[in-house]
């Protein structure tokens, strides 16, 4: 059985990509059967970033969709801080909303610690642009403290 995985997705001035975000999570976590409990952050936009989350809460009843509201811009540090008190997954992960973090790649993390009881964490980083493979390190708590690996995108 899969474990729930939930995804923080930090939000400020995001209106046109709230929905995107959605969907494209759940296109490829609902492909691999994994249940997926989303953390949206909206951090003091001022956009229609709040109205357009709203929308997608009314559209989709998805109870596994959470909605977090800032009163003003706090920052990211705040907002990840806060996703992560509202999350209940037996894993998490941080997403920008502007999908510069590929899903994909969520994935691939996900099955690293799935696949692995001895690892307690799965960072990533991107690559400019210009190069086509993504490196991530792995970080088991209490062991030797970095693996370096290749994720393909």
């Amino acid at each position: 059985m899969n474990k729930l995985l939930s995804i923080i997705v930090p939000c400020f001035n995001e209106e046109g990509n709230v929905k995107l975000i959605y969907e494209e999570i759940h296109r490829v976590f609902d492909a691999e059967s994994i249940p997926v409990e989303l953390v949206m952050v909206n951090d003091g936009s001022k956009d229609a970033t709040q109205k357009r989350l709203y929308e997608l809460f009314e559209e989709k009843r998805d109870k596994h969709l959470k909605i977090v509201r800032f009163s003003r811009n706090f920052g990211k540090e705040a907002a990840m801080l806060s996703g992560l008190k509202h999350t209940s997954g037996d894993f998490v992960c941080i997403i920008d909303a502007d999908l510069q973090e590929r899903p994909e790649v969520a994935l691939q993390m996900y099955r690293i610690l799935e696949n692995d009881p001895e690892k307690d964490a799965v960072a990533a980083y991107q690559l400019p642009d210009n190069q086509k493979e993504i490196y991530y390190r792995l970080t088991p708590y209490g062991r030797e403290v970095f693996h370096a690996h290749r994720l393909r995108h």
